[in-house]
């Protein structure tokens, strides 16, 4: 007998996530934004955190929120304690290119069958699994091609049909980065720090939303 299934009713943000980004800058309004100016160090004492970045002098503030890949918060901290060190420290990455492409015959046969996510484990031991994300499903996208992400699939889809390659690190998700997930609640408040990114859930941006709540909910934002 066959089983009935629903999908998840998945919601997008309309114009793409840069739109929240927008948002939330031109509600900042007069408060200082910067781009292109990379931190390149953290260092916390006497209760406020001292931060330089690129061609600037340090300056200081009352507390920092550290939102990016815990690899990158253990180099940008001057001072990081045993406990930081530990539990950003148990995660790692791994390298992937995306490949952004329109060839269909990447994806499963039968139009009715495909998803959102499409996902093949090939026998083969070492293989990694192979993934496209559909985004005319994904994205509501009205277009006669189909528009398609794809990891791990490079040598199955038609050179012509490869619109885009983009590089990403991937948080790899282990019994030891999982275990530290638990822990993370509190890291680094003692010294006016708060860390937060899609990597303290499954790498999605619901998860860095999540964790963004909780370093706004510490600094003391309420709704």
């Amino acid at each position: 007998a066959l089983l009935g299934f629903r999908r998840h009713s998945w919601r997008t943000v309309t114009g793409g996530s840069r739109n929240y980004v927008a948002e939330i800058a031109a509600r900042l309004g007069a408060h200082d934004i910067r781009t292109g100016t990379p931190v390149t160090r953290v260092a916390r004492a006497d209760g406020t955190v001292q931060i330089t970045a690129a061609g600037r002098p340090p300056e200081e503030f009352d507390a920092v929120v550290v939102a990016t890949h815990p690899d990158q918060a253990l180099a940008l901290l001057a001072d990081a304690t045993p406990e930081e060190r530990r539990l950003l420290g148990a995660f790692t990455y791994t390298a992937s290119e995306a490949i952004l492409h329109t060839d269909a015959a990447i994806l499963p046969r039968r139009e009715r069958v495909r998803a959102s996510w499409n996902y093949f484990l090939p026998a083969g031991a070492g293989q990694g699994p192979r993934v496209t994300y559909l985004l005319n499903r994904l994205q509501k996208l009205d277009e006669p091609l189909p528009y398609c992400v794809s990891l791990n699939c490079e040598e199955w889809i038609a050179p012509e049909r490869i619109l885009r390659r983009i590089p990403y690190e991937h948080p790899l998700f282990t019994t030891e980065s999982v275990a530290a997930q638990a822990e993370l609640a509190g890291l680094g408040h003692a010294d006016n720090t708060a860390f937060c990114g899609a990597w303290q859930g499954w790498g999605f941006h619901e998860d860095g939303l999540v964790s963004g709540i909780a370093a706004a909910r510490w600094l003391g934002a309420t709704w």
